[in-house]
């Protein structure tokens, strides 16, 4: 089901909140949703659900997601579930949202299933980041000295601290009856230098080892030291071609056994370039086997004492296509390097891939040097020795494939980052903090970036005011005192792969206090001040006495619920409240007047306003169904429930005039369209959160 109301909703929320940073926030409301994200981002889960519960009524898509991952961290997965209905039903949710719901509700099998299948039918969302493919001067690439006219690659760096590698070089001899499409290889070993790139002469496996026809390429498991290859069978397939297979043999018994295959291979097809990931669980291999979307496939499996166990899944169409997806290289849990040829010249390029959800990956390819204009594949990075290894036969190389090496020395660099601050309210970033702009920039312009972890450290405090600043890049700031003009701090970013330059946030202060003070706002039915609009008001106690010339109105304001008489009481009391705060705290009391207009002068808040309703319905699908029909697509519609029937409605008009100039237009399409009243007091929280306030202005004395 899709709510149109919420989805126009939401927008109008959505772009409200994704404000620049040198925004001001306006309402109460914002300030919980900037705690919510901060303490989201934190792992604070109880006070994200704190936060959040106080807005449910406006929570945009991104909200709902940081709600519903709180309350699910907390093994709450009703209210977890509850929170995102109402956006796996929208126009808004993405694949991610339905794999999260998913897991919210597993005693609902059917309901599972439907999602599960609907998440498959849709791509992954977009990425933010705009890719660039140009030369990074960070990263030079070495052919090594081994290369020859003939090819060579697979490179395998098996024992990083001895700098032991494997690659596949060219077999001497073939069997006559043998048709292969491409040469065949045998393995080879060498030592690498990995300071200067340098290697050692290289070695054949013997024949004890190496197989009649292929070996290789090969992934150790640097756990259980668990060899894995790619090895041909002593089977011919119909078109007799070799057919290559998965083995398996402890890394100490290289030539005193033969490896033996394993289980996951099918008779009649390719299973080949195996890669262990690092916690020696899963197993990456591709495979033409049937069943997957077209040529080689990268599929993966789970391992248990150094068998595979369980099913074995194709990678799913994030990453396999209709061409050949091959040489999988799991760097990590979450990321996987491979390479495809799926562009129009049927190139092989290596692509960088990183796990979303679930199967669910965000793939792309690499920029110079590692692609080139001819075939890139067999890449791989070890993280311990930070040296990396491709090969490619791009022009300049000795022969055909070679394998060349490099340096992962990535550059770590920050930004200038400037935010605005009100006064003496206190300034939350959790989301787009300091950090998370400076990863986006880095991985704009080198994809590798997203291997590296980070985090930061202060290097200069705030000089005027406190800072809490995280080190996720999270933060936040109070001013010591409203006439801050600027503040500033700087920090470094702190890697494995090295530090940044200092890095300066500049503070601006967007508080004037010439200009209307920003308002605070009053639970429902409530006269007390809650205590985060305090230095709201400590600002204006400064301004008033530094600035003796100056007096000050405020104007409180009700919501409609209630009679008209005890909202003005209300109101009366609020100013009370507020004239006693900041009175005790000037010099001249009589500088302030307080005037109380209840529920009368708040715009949109009369008894009644006017919608037009153009159906009722017993089901709320059928109320859906004609919204999700109707071609009004730029209109306001809205779904409410009296009594046990729903109610669909177009617009809302503050009278019956204008009510009815649009009536004349709807008609046409609902004939039995009509104008009715909407009751103030039926409207949803935030709308009446917003109307519970007291507003203030500065004068100058004459």
């Amino acid at each position: 089901m899709k709510y149109k109301f919420f989805t126009i909703s939401i927008l109008i929320l959505f772009f409200g909140y994704g404000q620049k940073k040198s925004a001001i926030l306006k309402t109460d409301s914002d300030n919980n949703i900037k705690w919510a994200e901060y303490y989201s981002v934190n792992k604070n889960y109880q006070k994200t659900i704190n936060y959040f519960s106080k807005i449910e009524d406006s929570l945009s898509p991104s909200h709902r997601r940081l709600y519903s991952d709180a309350l699910k961290n907390m093994n709450r997965l009703k209210e977890a579930s509850t929170i995102m209905d109402p956006l796996v039903q929208s126009d808004f949710a993405n694949v991610s949202d339905y794999y999260k719901y998913i897991y919210l509700i597993p005693e609902n099998k059917k309901l599972v299933e439907e999602y599960i299948q609907k998440a498959k039918k849709l791509p992954l969302e977009a990425s933010p980041i705009s890719i660039s493919n140009k030369s990074d001067s960070t990263y030079k690439i070495v052919n090594l000295k081994f290369n020859t006219e003939k090819s060579e690659f697979g490179p395998a760096l098996v024992e990083p601290s001895w700098g032991l590698l494997f690659f596949l070089g060219d077999q001497k001899s073939i069997g006559e009856k043998i048709n292969s499409n491409n040469q065949v290889y045998n393995l080879f070993k060498t030592n690498i230098n990995l300071n200067s790139l340098e290697t050692k002469p290289v070695e054949e496996f013997d024949s004890k080892f190496n197989s009649i026809y292929q070996d290789g390429p090969i992934s150790l498991n640097s756990t259980s030291k668990m060899l894995y290859l790619t090895q041909t069978t002593n089977k011919i397939k119909n078109n007799k071609s070799i057919e290559l297979n998965i083995f398996q043999i402890p890394f100490k018994n290289i030539g005193k056994e033969a490896p033996y295959p394993l289980e996951l291979n099918i008779d009649g097809y390719t299973s080949f370039h195996p890669s262990v990931s690092p916690d020696g669980k899963t197993l990456y291999f591709s495979s033409d086997r049937p069943g997957g979307y077209g040529g080689m496939d990268i599929y993966y499996v789970n391992i248990e004492n150094d068998k595979p166990f369980g099913e074995v899944k194709n990678l799913g169409p994030d990453i396999n296509t209709e061409n050949d997806e091959v040489f999988p290289f799991c760097f990590s849990k979450k990321i996987l390097f491979y390479s495809s040829n799926q562009n129009t010249e049927k190139k092989f390029n290596i692509y960088i891939a990183s796990n979303k959800v679930y199967n669910r990956w965000k793939k792309n390819i690499l920029g110079e040097p590692f692609n080139s204009n001819e075939d890139d594949t067999s890449f791989s990075l070890e993280k311990k020795v930070r040296t990396g290894f491709l090969s490619s036969n791009r022009n300049g190389g000795k022969g055909d494939d070679d394998i060349y090496a490099f340096k992962f020395k990535p550059k770590i660099k920050g930004e200038k980052d400037f935010y605005g601050f009100y006064g003496r309210d206190t300034l939350i970033v959790g989301l787009k903090n300091v950090l998370d702009n400076d990863i986006e920039k880095m991985i704009s312009n080198d994809q590798l970036i997203q291997i590296v972890n980070f985090k930061i450290l202060l290097i200069n405090d705030a000089k005027s005011g406190e800072l809490k600043l995280n080190s996720n890049g999270s933060f936040w700031y109070r001013s010591n005192s409203f006439e801050t003009e600027k503040d500033s701090f700087s920090y470094k970013i702190i890697t494995d792969y090295g530090n940044s330059e200092k890095i300066n946030v500049l503070l601006e202060n967007n508080y004037n206090y010439n200009k209307v003070f920003r308002p605070i706002y009053f639970n429902f039915n409530k006269t007390d001040i809650k205590q985060q609009f305090k230095p709201r008001l400590d600002s204006i106690v400064e301004a008033l006495n530094i600035n003796p010339n100056l007096k000050i109105e405020i104007s409180s304001f009700a919501d409609c619920r209630g009679s008209k008489e005890y909202n003005l009481k209300l109101t009366e009391e609020r100013n009370k409240t507020i004239m006693d705060y900041i009175q005790s705290r000037i010099d001249d009391p009589k500088r302030i007047d307080g005037y109380a207009y209840g529920e009368t002068q708040v715009e949109g808040n009369s008894s009644f306003r006017y919608t037009i309703l153009i159906g009722v319905f017993n089901e709320e699908t059928e109320a859906n169904d004609l919204v999700n029909k109707s071609t009004l697509k730029e209109d306001t519609f809205e779904i409410t429930r009296f009594k046990k029937y729903f109610q669909v409605n177009l617009g809302n008009f503050s009278n019956y005039e204008t009510a009815e100039k649009s009536f004349k237009k709807i008609i046409k399409l609902y004939s039995n369209a009509k104008i009715r009243k909407i009751k103030c007091a039926n409207r949803p929280e935030l709308f009446h959160s917003l109307n519970r306030k007291t507003t203030f202005k500065l004068f100058e004395i004459n």
